[in-house]
C-alpha cells in the first residue's frame, strides 16, 4: 500500500493555519453587525436634533412663599412685582411675600388673563368686563355691550377684544394704550370673511392682524385680515390672506416688520410681500410668538413626538437643528425685550437673544401654573405649592 507524501513547508515559513468554516460565517457576522451599528449611528445623527438647555440645581429660584392660605390656579404672576389673586368673585394685588393685598375689582366672573410687558389683560369669558392692570394699579377698562369671547395685548399697552354680537359672526373693537376706543369692525355673512377666533398686535404696535375661520361654505376656510391702527388709515383694513387648507388659524407672529408667521393645528404659514405661502408642516403646533426678530415655535415635528421650542427666522426652509425638549405639557411663552420664558410640567426655561443652545432650565421640583418676567431676565413662577423669584 502506497504511503501518502507530505510536503514540508520552506524553512522559516510559518505553516498556514485553517479557518474553520463556522469561524469564517462567526467572523463575518461580526463585521456585518459592526458596519450596521455604524450606519445606524450616522443616520441618527443625521436626523437627530440638538437637545439644547443648562439644568441648574433642584432648588431653583427664591421662595416667596408657601401656598397654604392660597390656590395655584387663582394666582398670576404680573412681571416679578406683584400677583394678581381670585378669593371668590374678587380680584386683588398680591404681594411677593403674600401678606398684603390690595383689592381692585369685586364681582369678577371667570376671568382669562393675558400678559404682555409687566401689564396683563383681565377679561371675563362670556361675560361684559375688561381691564388692564399694572403691578401698581388698573390702568383703563369697561363693560361692552356683548359677551368676551377672546382678546389681545400689544407691548406698548393697546387691547383688542373679540365679541360674540348678534348682528354679525363677531366684533372686533380696539382701544388704545389709554382707553380710548379706536374702532368696532364687524364680521358680516361673507364668503371672504368668517368668525373671529385670533388676535395679534404686531410689535410695533401699528397693525392688528385677525384671523377668522369661516364654516358657511362646502369646506370650511380661513382668513387673515390686517387692520391698520395708525392715525391716517385708522380702522381700514390692509390685507387680507387665505392659507391652504380648512384647519382654523390658531397661532400668529411677527419675525420682523416684512414676515409673519401663522399656523394652525399642523401647517406653518410665512406672509410676506403681501402674499402667504405653505412653510413647514409638522406634527401638532401648540403656539408661535415673536422674540427678538424672529419666532419662537412651540411644535412636535411629527405626530406622536413630545414638543420642543425652535426659533425660526424668515430664511428658514427646515426645522433648525437646535431644539429645546419641552414633554408633553409646553405652556405659551412670555416675552421681555429679547427675553423670553417658557414653562412645562415642573420646569421653565429662560432663553436669551433667540438663542436656544444657551436657555437656561430650572426644576421647581412642583407644577408650574403661572408665570411671568421682566427685562433682566428675572421670572416670577407660581407652583402648586409656592410662589418663587427666579434671578439668573
Amino acid at each position: 500500500m502506497a504511503r501518502k507524501t507530505q510536503t514540508k513547508p520552506p524553512k522559516g515559513a510559518k505553516p498556514r493555519r485553517k479557518v474553520k468554516p463556522g469561524r469564517l460565517n462567526l467572523f463575518l457576522w461580526l463585521a456585518f453587525l459592526a458596519a450596521l451599528t455604524l450606519l445606524l449611528v450616522i443616520v441618527v445623527r443625521r436626523n437627530t436634533r440638538t437637545t439644547a438647555g443648562t439644568a441648574t440645581d433642584a432648588a431653583a429660584g427664591q421662595l416667596m412663599f408657601n401656598l397654604s392660605d392660597h390656590q395655584a390656579d387663582k394666582l398670576w404672576a404680573i412681571g416679578t412685582e406683584k400677583l394678581l389673586e381670585k378669593k371668590g368673585d374678587t380680584l386683588s394685588l398680591l404681594s411677593l411675600d403674600g401678606q398684603q393685598r390690595e383689592v381692585l375689582f369685586q364681582d369678577y366672573d371667570n376671568p382669562q388673563v393675558i400678559s404682555a410687558n409687566g401689564r396683563i389683560l383681565i377679561y371675563e369669558l362670556s361675560g361684559y368686563r375688561y381691564n388692564v392692570i399694572d403691578a401698581t394699579q388698573s390702568l383703563y377698562g369697561g363693560t361692552t355691550d356683548a359677551p368676551i369671547a377672546g382678546g389681545a395685548l400689544s407691548a406698548q399697552g393697546a387691547c383688542a377684544l373679540i365679541l360674540d354680537t348678534d348682528a354679525s359672526k363677531g366684533q372686533v373693537s380696539v382701544y388704545n394704550a389709554s382707553g380710548d376706543k379706536l374702532f368696532d369692525w364687524l364680521a358680516q355673512d361673507s364668503t371672504l370673511s368668517g368668525y373671529p377666533i385670533k388676535l395679534a398686535f404686531s410689535p410695533d404696535g401699528e397693525t392688528l392682524d385677525v384671523a377668522l375661520y369661516n364654516t358657511e361654505s362646502n369646506e370650511p376656510k380661513s382668513f387673515i385680515n390686517r387692520f391698520d391702527l395708525s392715525q391716517e388709515q385708522l380702522g381700514q383694513r390692509l390685507a387680507q390672506f387665505q392659507p391652504d387648507g380648512s384647519g382654523p388659524i390658531g397661532g400668529l407672529a411677527y419675525l420682523n416688520d416684512d414676515f409673519m408667521a401663522a399656523a394652525n393645528d399642523h401647517q406653518l404659514f410665512k406672509i410676506s410681500n403681501a402674499q402667504i405661502q405653505n412653510w413647514l408642516s409638522l406634527g401638532t403646533i401648540y403656539s408661535l410668538t415673536s422674540v427678538n426678530g424672529q419666532v419662537l415655535l412651540i411644535a412636535s415635528a411629527t405626530v406622536g413626538e413630545q414638543a420642543s421650542a425652535y426659533i425660526l427666522d424668515a430664511t428658514a426652509d427646515s426645522l433648525p437643528e437646535t431644539a429645546l425638549a419641552l414633554g408633553d405639557q409646553p405652556s405659551v411663552p412670555q416675552v421681555s425685550d429679547d427675553l423670553a420664558a417658557v414653562s412645562s410640567g415642573q420646569m421653565v426655561w429662560l432663553i436669551s437673544q433667540g438663542k436656544l443652545d444657551h436657555a437656561q432650565a430650572y426644576d421647581l421640583k412642583s407644577e408650574v401654573t403661572s408665570f411671568d418676567l421682566d427685562s433682566q431676565g428675572r421670572i416670577l413662577c407660581v407652583t402648586e405649592d409656592a410662589v418663587r423669584l427666579i434671578k439668573p
